[in-house]
C-alpha cells in the first residue's frame, strides 16, 4: 500500500536485492489553472509524467487519457473542487490495483508484492 502526502515525491524500492525503483509523483493539478496552463496534455507535462512511473493527482476535473498509462478517476460534480486521479504506466498496471472501500474522495493504491518483488509486511491486527 501507498500513501502520498501533497506534492511529495517518493522513490519506493522493488525488493531488497533489486536496485530498481518506482517512480511516485503526486500533484495538486489545480496550480496548472491557477498559472494559466490549462492542458494536462501540454508537452512539458506529460514530459513530467513520463520520468514517473505511478502519477497521483488532485482537483482533476475531467478522464483526460494520457499516453502510456492508465487511469483511475474519482471526479466530483461540485464547481468548487475537482477530484482525484491515479495513473499508472501500462508496463507496471498489471501489478497496481485499487483498494475498494466507501469514501470515493480517496484512492488506495495496492502494489502486488509478488509482481514488484516486494517483502510481505504482517499487522498484528490482535492488539
Amino acid at each position: 500500500f501507498f500513501f502520498l502526502m501533497r506534492g511529495e515525491r517518493k522513490n519506493v524500492g522493488l525488493g531488497s536485492s533489486s536496485s530498481s525503483v518506482i517512480n511516485l509523483l503526486s500533484w495538486n493539478i489545480n496550480s496548472m489553472v491557477s498559472c494559466g496552463n490549462r492542458n494536462i496534455d501540454d508537452p512539458a507535462t506529460l514530459d513530467m509524467f513520463n520520468k514517473h512511473d505511478i502519477v497521483c493527482l488532485q482537483e482533476v476535473r475531467t478522464e483526460a487519457p494520457i499516453p502510456n498509462y492508465s487511469g483511475y478517476f474519482s471526479l466530483r460534480d461540485s464547481q468548487r473542487s475537482g477530484g482525484v486521479a491515479i495513473l499508472v504506466k501500462r508496463n507496471i498496471a498489471q501489478g497496481f490495483s485499487i483498494i475498494n472501500h466507501s469514501n470515493p474522495d480517496i484512492f488506495i493504491g495496492k502494489l502486488c508484492h509478488k509482481f514488484f518483488g516486494l517483502p510481505v509486511l504482517c499487522v498484528d491486527t490482535t492488539a
